[in-house]
């Protein structure tokens, strides 16, 4: 009897003290901007620079954080014959003015991005996304540019 009670009072124990997970809600994301991009230095056929990006966002499908979002990225850019690699660090924010932030690093071809914080109905947010980029467009001047992408993962909210 006694350890009856005791193992019945320590799986009571564990569950009181056990956090609350979110569950996971898959997420189809898609999102255009447009960069200005500035050149910091150049070695060779090597260029970094940093870039500020600036468009909307939106879930695929209706419903998520990214509906009807606009984002705006702070991103720091290596450029080499091979390819442009990037990191960021963004802000969507929707038309009640509650945000979330992200980063992202990758490339054209292929990038993840982690969500991390939020405020408002986005308090507690955080997620994975991986996606891609499937339009860039020409420059419009030296460092003015535009690009479309796309990308899938989950994110979850804490309350």
């Amino acid at each position: 009897m006694t350890v009856r009670i005791a193992v019945t009072l320590g799986f009571v124990a564990l569950n009181c003290s056990s956090p609350a997970f979110a569950q996971e809600i898959p997420v189809d994301v898609k999102g255009c901007g447009t960069g200005e991009a500035v050149i910091i230095d150049k070695a060779g056929d090597v260029t970094i620079g940093h870039s500020i990006y600036r468009g909307t966002t939106d879930s695929v499908s209706a419903g998520g954080p990214f509906d009807k979002t606009t984002h705006e990225c702070r991103v720091v850019w290596t450029g080499t014959k091979a390819g442009l690699e990037f990191t960021n660090r963004c802000t969507n924010f929707d038309r009640d003015g509650d945000r979330f932030l992200w980063e992202t690093s990758g490339t054209f071809k292929a990038f993840k991005t982690t969500i991390f914080a939020g405020t408002g109905k986005y308090e507690g947010i955080s997620g994975r996304l991986e996606g891609h980029f499937n339009a860039v467009y020409p420059r419009t001047s030296s460092g003015i540019s535009g690009s479309c992408w796309v990308a899938k993962g989950a994110y979850s909210l804490k309350k």
